[in-house]
């Protein structure tokens, strides 16, 4: 996704624009990492102390769970019994309890 941002001073500092790139891109400003020539941009620098100038490239990466209306994303785990049952032709048996010696 490109989105382009017109008309920002050069005195606004980074944290300004996170905010700005909530709204088109659904991520929290703290879930967002704003990178510029290979090294991730401090919010409380501004665009120019950052070197950022007109038709600049940055990347945006989003932490995982850090959208905006959604909650958090959540990956299911697997469930693993506490104990199981092994069969045995007809019978059912539970494994044997090992003891540390």
């Amino acid at each position: 996704m490109v989105v382009q941002i017109f008309k920002r001073s050069s005195d606004s500092t980074i944290s300004d624009l996170k905010s700005l790139l909530q709204s088109s891109t659904n991520v929290l400003p703290r879930g967002q990492k704003l990178i510029y020539k290979g090294g991730i941009l401090i919010d409380s620098k501004t665009l120019r102390s950052s070197g950022i100038s007109n038709d600049a490239k940055i990347m945006l990466m989003a932490s995982q769970g850090l959208h905006q209306g959604e909650g958090p994303k959540i990956k299911d785990a697997p469930v693993v019994p506490n104990h199981r049952k092994i069969m045995i032709g007809d019978r059912i048996s539970k494994p044997t309890q090992e003891v540390p010696v």
